[in-house]
């Protein structure tokens, strides 16, 4: 769950810190006031895309910081467009701090309602509905191998002379990778330890002045905490209560020894090697060349090394092993066939399954004449190594099947694709309705929907807004809205407007009680 959105210089947004709460928050507003800005600005601060246009006009920067169950994320965009990531005040890349985000909030707006009207993404929602992903992934992994493999059977054929140059290419590169010998993580670790060497010197001279000041000269703190303590002391004689007092100063000194003590003992331990910032230096320029030239990740580096031995054991062998190549191409082929029959049988039942639900959840979406279809389909091939039902078919990375939504939303029409009849108001629902049937296993905490109402009003206004009430119970949800209906369902308003002073423009955004909730609903929905 998100506790709060803290946002500073960013787009028309000056300063602006936001406690969010569990259960459905409806965010209003007049059209232009900064509500969309404020979920972009949510987005950005849980890893999403940056650009310098973000930062607000005359300032050098801006900065977006979410506090969450799952730890503190803050990111700050520079007027050059270059931004940086934290972790609960630890920096970090923004692969690291993306993976941790990730699964905090998920983002529906027009363009993620896009999403579910194209026809490759339908295999997955119905993996995800019947609990087959990791069959799906397992599939994919087969159907990597046999791609691998086939390229390698192709290169064991290909001539010898091809064959050598591509292997004293590769040898090559992983003689230059192996001389580096780069650990995992050691990047990271190398440029934390960069960063301190360089600094060494002011850190030195900063701490030493520290101390200083602290305990060593006659002015020192501690010297004038004990001269005040020892006035105090006098004056205990007169009036007792000052003791207390001088127990506070008592703490005081202690914590200043314990302070002038620590500094001691890192002063102590900083290196003074001017070799080791230089092997440290080195060391991190050989891992962040071959990063350059080998993926940009050190995992990439140390993922392609693997790659390139395993290809080099592949052209380093004889004619011979083209047939062993075949009987492995076989043995994956044959892995391959039975686990997508098999996952093939499971998504049959999950289609049926997942086709009740939606239009369950679609009827009470005010769409009580719609049905919902999940088809699954073949393509015939004649190369093909796969069979079913006495044909030949082609097949993917994700099994045999074709997965395609149909829909027919009104009484009388036939079930068409659904990526070419919904409409606006439609394509909501069904996201809604999606929404909802998969809420118990989505992994998100957070639902956050930008105009999940566009297109709809009146009687399924009502049944949108009673749907995400029920979504709430689940889930922290967000919703921008145009709709007083759904508004009226929320657990928390959050208005927010837009001002214009001195030619600067500010925006504001303020938590309403019923009756202010009501006022706002009278003036910008216009209810009688």
């Amino acid at each position: 769950m998100i506790h709060q959105l803290t946002i500073k210089n960013y787009a028309i947004i000056d300063e602006l810190k936001l406690p969010f709460h569990p259960g459905l928050t409806v965010i209003t507003g007049e059209t232009g006031s900064g509500k969309s800005i404020l979920l972009q600005a949510l987005s950005v601060a849980l890893g999403g895309k940056t650009s310098k246009i973000m930062v607000r006009s005359h300032e050098a920067r801006a900065v977006v910081e979410a506090c969450s169950s799952q730890g503190d994320f803050r990111r700050i965009i520079m007027e050059n467009g270059r931004q940086k990531s934290f972790i609960d005040d630890e920096p970090t890349s923004l692969s690291p701090f993306r993976e941790r985000a990730q699964f905090l909030a998920d983002f529906h707006g027009q363009h993620e309602q896009q999403v579910i009207l194209k026809k490759e993404s339908h295999v997955d929602y119905l993996d995800r509905f019947g609990d087959t992903m990791n069959d799906s992934v397992q599939i994919q992994g087969i159907f990597q191998r046999v791609q691998a493999k086939r390229k390698q059977l192709m290169d064991a054929i290909s001539s010898s002379r091809e064959r050598k140059n591509r292997l004293e290419l590769i040898q090559f590169q992983v003689q230059e990778i192996e001389a580096v010998q780069p650990e995992l993580g050691e990047d990271i670790s190398l440029d934390q330890s960069y960063r301190k060497m360089i600094h060494q010197k002011e850190i030195l001279t900063s701490l030493q002045s520290i101390d200083k000041q602290l305990s060593q000269d006659n002015q020192s703190i501690q010297n004038q905490l004990v001269d005040v303590k020892n006035q105090i002391e006098k004056l205990v004689k007169f009036d007792e209560k000052l003791a207390n007092l001088g127990n506070t100063l008592d703490s005081a000194l202690i914590s200043t020894q314990d302070a002038s003590a620590s500094i001691q003992d890192y002063l102590h331990q900083l290196d003074h090697d001017a070799e080791t910032l230089s092997e440290v230096q080195e060391r991190l320029q050989a891992i962040e060349s071959l990063k350059r030239k080998y993926g940009g990740q050190l995992e990439i580096v140390l993922q392609r090394k693997d790659e390139l031995i395993e290809e080099i054991a592949s052209l380093q062998s004889t004619d011979q092993s083209i047939e062993q190549i075949k009987k492995d191409i076989f043995t994956f082929e044959k892995d391959y066939v039975k686990k997508a029959m098999s996952l093939h049988k499971k998504r049959e039942l999950n289609a049926k399954s997942l086709g009740k639900s939606v239009m369950h959840i679609m009827e009470k979406l005010n769409m009580p004449h719609a049905k919902f279809d999940a088809r699954i389909i073949f393509i015939e091939s004649k190369d093909s190594f796969m069979e079913y039902q006495g044909k030949k078919v082609q097949v993917f990375a994700k099994g045999m099947d074709q997965v395609e939504f149909f829909l027919s939303a009104n009484p009388g029409e036939q079930l068409k694709p659904l990526t070419e009849i919904a409409s606006g108001g439609e394509t909501s629902r069904i996201m809604l309705a999606f929404k909802t049937v998969f809420q118990k296993k989505d992994l998100v905490e957070t639902l956050i929907f930008d105009e999940i109402d566009t297109g709809i009003s009146g009687e399924t206004a009502d049944r949108v807004a009673d749907c995400l009430k029920e979504l709430a119970e689940e889930r922290q949800l967000f919703c921008i809205s145009h709709l007083p209906q759904i508004a009226r369902k929320a657990d928390h308003h959050l208005h927010v407007k837009k001002m214009v002073d001195r030619n600067q423009t500010f925006v504001m955004a303020d938590y309403l009680n019923n009756l202010q909730s009501e006022a706002v609903l009278e003036q910008f929905f216009r209810i009688l």
